[in-house]
């Protein structure tokens, strides 16, 4: 069970949990707020961090910024709210949404053996996709502007 895991490090005033993924620029965590107030329970976030041999490319942070700045106006239940982002010790960060439950790739992967994922549901979340984009390219800014 995700609340019962016991953090391996602290990042900020988040402590991470466990590493999910990492790819060619960023790893992303399984983490939790580190503190909280009295009686509130602590929530569970994912950590999108630069990797350090990336850090250095200045293009490529104010691309993540950039990224950060757009996410955070974004308020759709099809897309993941990032909650914060900045950096800690040097390291650049987002804190996003977690969303508990079966990633898609490992829904593709164990219904491999049973014929392929249904086509109820493969419609149902290619539908739910559409949407949460048409939602995002949609968007205005305060303004009114693209």
């Amino acid at each position: 069970m995700v609340r019962n895991l016991p953090p391996l490090s602290e990042f900020g005033r988040y402590e991470l949990l466990g590493r999910l993924a990492v790819g060619g620029m960023a790893e992303i965590f399984l983490a939790r707020e580190a503190r909280s107030a009295a009686g509130i329970s602590r929530r569970h976030v994912v950590i999108k961090r630069i990797l350090p041999h990336v850090a250095s490319d200045r293009r490529f942070v104010e691309m993540f910024f950039d990224e950060a700045r757009i996410a955070t106006k974004l308020s759709h239940p099809g897309i993941c709210h990032v909650y914060e982002f900045g950096e800690v010790a040097g390291s650049s960060f987002l804190a996003m949404e977690w969303v508990d439950g079966i990633s898609i790739g490992k829904l593709i992967r164990s219904a491999r053996d049973s014929g392929g994922v249904p086509a109820p549901i493969v419609v149902s979340v290619c539908a739910a996709i559409a949407d949460a984009l048409h939602y995002a390219h949609t968007l205005k800014d305060d303004d009114g502007s693209d």
